[in-house]
């Protein structure tokens, strides 16, 4: 009894171990050994008696805590046994590899194998890593499924075209060259749908917006104020338009090319800003919420009769967030 206990605080402190690593930042993690517990109810054979639930569970949550997953594995299912005869025998699978989704993503080709032995009740693992390793600037750049792509419905036929051009008879192989021709397809509508955010600006676009600036204002490290392009526009406004097109911006045709793109945008801004909102959006004005917060206060303070009452409640943001600490 005694040495079962000790193994269960074992089991405890080895969990807590784990969730402290996964913690740390910028690490790729990834555990592998014999963890002395069964993530699944099929992990565990034995006509004895069965695993106990509880000790499953406290393993699922301590994966779950961490964000881990198991690599799978290609083998012999159960990793353990007690080398007893039925109906004594007891198998399981102790014995896998834990990793961190970063792992994971950084490793694709990694592969776990239970290999056999004559030697010991557990069975050995080899872990390949594969020839491929994935670095952190390319798992920036990785696709990713965009949620907000489901808004347009011109994406439905561009996932229908892409599925529609495999006609590759093996149904793994036909899914994956399926997936890898819906990846391009999207990828390459972002780019020309919204990312252009439709059709490139006109030079009309671009004089409107030069010509609303005011002329006067402070110029750019160049010296050059909007005065400058707007009177002289038949002669630099080729050199302006042209800017739309380079990345590095600066100076006055900055402030152009930005002021075109709020103006672009603007016609969206009702459909994402609250009516609720006063700060930062034109012919609103933030001290209307103060005014009203007085009146209702004034409203509360003056009502003496009557059974039905209101109150008001202040929120200490602060100390709700914990940004500042407590005050």
């Amino acid at each position: 009894m005694a040495m079962a206990i000790m193994k269960l605080i074992k089991r405890k402190f080895s969990w807590n171990f784990m969730r402290l690593v996964n913690g740390l930042s910028n690490v790729l993690t990834l555990f592998i050994g014999d963890f002395h517990e069964v993530l699944l109810d099929d992990e565990h054979v034995s006509l004895r008696r069965p695993r106990p639930r509880w000790q499953i569970e406290d393993f699922r949550q301590v994966i779950h805590d961490c964000g881990m997953f198991d690599i799978g594995y290609t083998g012999f299912k159960y990793t353990w046994c007690n080398n007893f005869v039925s109906p004594n025998s007891t198998r399981a699978r102790l014995d896998r590899a834990l990793a961190s989704q970063d792992w994971k993503d950084s490793f694709l080709e990694a592969k776990l194998f239970h290999l056999s032995t004559n030697t010991s009740d557990h069975l050995p693992l080899l872990l390949e890593l594969g020839d491929r390793m994935v670095s952190r600037k390319q798992l920036k750049n990785r696709f990713r499924f965009e949620e907000g792509w489901c808004l347009y419905e011109e994406s439905r036929g561009v996932v229908h075209q892409a599925w529609d051009k495999v006609q590759i008879l093996d149904p793994g192989e036909r899914l994956l060259e399926c997936i890898r021709n819906g990846r391009l397809g999207l990828l390459q509508w972002k780019r020309e749908s919204i990312d252009s955010n439709g059709e490139g600006f006109t030079i009309e676009e671009i004089k409107h917006c030069l010509f609303s600036m005011n002329g006067a204002k402070a110029p750019g490290p160049d010296g050059m104020p909007a005065k400058f392009f707007q009177h002289y526009w038949t002669t630099v406004g080729g050199a302006i338009c042209d800017m739309f097109r380079l990345i590095a911006l600066c100076n006055t045709a900055a402030k152009v090319i930005a002021k075109a793109l709020a103006i672009r945008l603007k016609k969206y801004l009702p459909s994402v800003i609250s009516d609720i909102q006063r700060a930062f959006v034109p012919h609103r004005l933030i001290i209307d919420n103060i005014l009203l917060a007085y009146e209702a206060h004034h409203v509360i303070k003056q009502r003496k009769s009557g059974t039905r009452g209101y109150m008001s409640i202040k929120i200490c943001l602060r100390r709700m967030t914990g940004l500042n600490g407590p005050s």
